[in-house]
């Protein structure tokens, strides 16, 4: 009766770890960007798609902004996910989602 439980926590066990190695990195730089399909809107909504990559790209002037920031005497030592927890706290006051859709750089601007 062991026997078998035994048995089956080691073949759990083996299955499980051979589904950790099948992942995939989907965040990786060789990552494929997703074609947006134009024909679906007309040619003035087309127009004024945006790429992906601009969706989660700042300004250089908010990159220098957040380098100001995180080189305060009380914020450098601070580890850097906790920086940027500091940063947007004290710059995103008051945000409210209002049902917009944004790219970084803009929201950021808007606070």
């Amino acid at each position: 009766m062991v026997q078998n439980g035994l048995g089956a926590v080691v073949l759990t066990l083996i299955v499980m770890l051979s589904g950790c190695s099948q992942t995939r990195d989907l965040h990786s730089a060789d990552a494929i960007p997703i074609p947006i399909n134009k024909s679906l809107y007309s040619d003035s909504l087309a127009a004024n798609v945006i790429s992906y990559s601009s969706l989660f790209t700042l300004t250089p002037s908010q990159y220098d902004d957040i380098e100001r920031f995180i080189h305060r005497p009380h914020i450098a030592p601070l580890a850097p996910f906790i920086q940027a927890r500091h940063y947007l706290l004290d710059t995103l006051t008051e945000f409210h989602y209002e049902g917009q859709s944004l790219s970084a750089s803009d929201a950021l601007m808007l606070n």
